[in-house]
């Protein structure tokens, strides 16, 4: 089972766009159509910005097979008629592949998205605030008692048996794994009994957390450029050797992705990932 797959059915993260730029693929490409134009692209529509733009038929191809039934229903207001929309969104595409081919990531950065993670665990949530040009507000067990809430994450490998790490598959008895998972469900309980009766005596909750697990499940909202958030895709869910939660959490962050900035996605996918880029 594939890291994307299993926290996406067999655990409770989930990962959802909070708020987010609007049109950040016009964004990108308005802002990157301004370095070399003679229009001052603030105030100009795009159309007009984009209205000397050359594109291939396999542009326009790329967008009518990919995309133009969702983008007639949501980006209707560059023309009416379908026909003219798909040329338009051509356009589009046509800039960010050639911003792609270029490793011309600056325009990348304009468009900002707010992302909320719920139910990672702490270990996760270490590897995600590593990368420095994003905002991070995570859930604190200092102010926060989850006496009736405590969670564990499960790990992968105590239950699928081709599971396997940067070393590769895991070799593991079936009886060994079933003894590895009961005693990971025995600990993540027995810590969540100790809070308890550490909040129960009077400790602190900024005190009685100290007995809780690396997999301890909290809440987390990041903010961050698109040119940052495929970074993160880069490193932590194309990556094979990289840890399978943070896979499968950045999995599930590349879906809501793809529903905000859909050519970039679609480019990302053709282009990336680039190691030394965005």
């Amino acid at each position: 089972m594939k890291a994307r797959e299993y926290v996406r059915d067999e655990t409770d993260v989930s990962v959802d766009i909070v708020t987010s730029t609007p049109r950040p693929d016009e964004l990108v490409v308005r802002c990157a159509r301004g370095d070399t134009s003679e229009q001052y692209v603030g105030d100009t529509d795009l159309v007009d910005i984009l209205a000397e733009t050359s594109y291939k038929d396999s542009d326009y191809e790329r967008v009518v097979n990919n995309h133009l039934p969702a983008l007639i229903q949501t980006n209707a207001h560059m023309d009416d008629a379908p026909h003219g929309l798909a040329e338009q969104r051509a356009k589009v595409y046509a800039v960010l592949r050639r911003l792609f081919t270029r490793n011309h990531w600056g325009p990348f950065e304009h468009p900002h998205v707010t992302v909320g993670f719920k139910n990672i665990s702490v270990q996760s949530e270490r590897q995600l605030t590593r990368h420095r040009h994003a905002t991070f507000d995570v859930q604190s067990l200092r102010y926060v008692d989850v006496t009736d809430t405590h969670s564990g994450l499960t790990p992968k490998s105590v239950v699928d048996p081709d599971h396997a790490t940067r070393h590769g598959v895991v070799e593991m008895d079936d009886s060994d794994r079933v003894d590895a998972h009961e005693r990971v469900v025995d600990a993540q309980q027995a810590a969540g009994d100790a809070y308890r009766d550490l909040r129960e005596r009077g400790v602190p909750a900024e005190d009685a957390r100290v007995v809780l697990g690396m997999g301890t499940q909290i809440n987390m909202t990041m903010t961050a450029n698109l040119r940052t958030v495929l970074h993160v895709l880069n490193l932590r869910e194309s990556a094979g050797d990289a840890q399978w939660e943070i896979r499968g959490i950045t999995g599930l962050l590349e879906e809501a992705l793809r529903s905000w900035a859909p050519l970039t996605l679609d480019l990302w996918d053709e282009h990336g990932p680039v190691p030394d880029g965005p």
